[in-house]
């Protein structure tokens, strides 16, 4: 059997994750493709010990709110592309570009950007393969590209938003709500 273990500020951590990932898919959408399941990605990739929790938490939230909510075909590729998500956390976590809050900050909004355009690029890809809109050509490829771009602008701006949102948030949580002997640097 698998070692799932967590401690307490953990298994806050991933209640909190999966209610706010699967309200804000459902009951309270912020807009058209502006989302914080990213967000929540990167900071499953970024704060759990276990890193198999990084990719249970997506999974958890876009699995359930696809059976709520309903998707098409193109499920295997935004599915997928959170499924990456969280490892561009775990790349944060290792090279942040310093100490201070505000560095850490600088680092996840990177990671954030990249991760949009990766889940951009993807999912795009993915609708080229999955549909009849566009002609499985390279032409047909950057066509979609191209029309997707307003798309893209409320997403990049949600992750921008959404990432100081949950990381600041977190990194509260755990300054002033966690037992001594849990306690980790992050």
């Amino acid at each position: 059997m698998t070692n799932l273990k967590l401690n307490k500020f953990e298994t806050k951590l991933i209640v909190a994750f999966l209610t706010v990932g699967i309200l804000s898919r459902t009951l309270f959408h912020f807009g058209e493709n502006v989302e914080i399941v990213t967000a929540i990605s990167i900071a499953a990739g970024y704060f759990f010990t276990n890193k198999r929790f990084s990719w249970i938490v997506p999974f958890l939230i876009i699995s359930i709110t696809d059976i709520l909510i309903g998707n098409t075909m193109i499920f295997l590729y935004t599915w997928s592309a959170f499924l990456v998500t969280p490892m561009f956390g775990m790349i944060a976590q290792k090279v942040s570009l310093g100490s201070k809050t505000s560095s850490k900050i600088l680092t996840l909004q990177f990671v954030g950007i990249l991760s949009t355009l990766f889940f951009y690029l993807w999912t795009n890809f993915g609708v080229v393969l999955t549909t009849d809109m566009y002609a499985k050509t390279f032409e047909g490829l950057v066509q979609s590209y191209i029309n997707a771009l307003p798309f893209l602008r409320p997403q990049l701006t949600g992750t921008i938003i959404f990432i100081p949102i949950v990381f600041l948030g977190v990194f509260a949580l755990k300054k002033f709500n966690v037992h001594p002997a849990e306690k980790r640097q992050y």
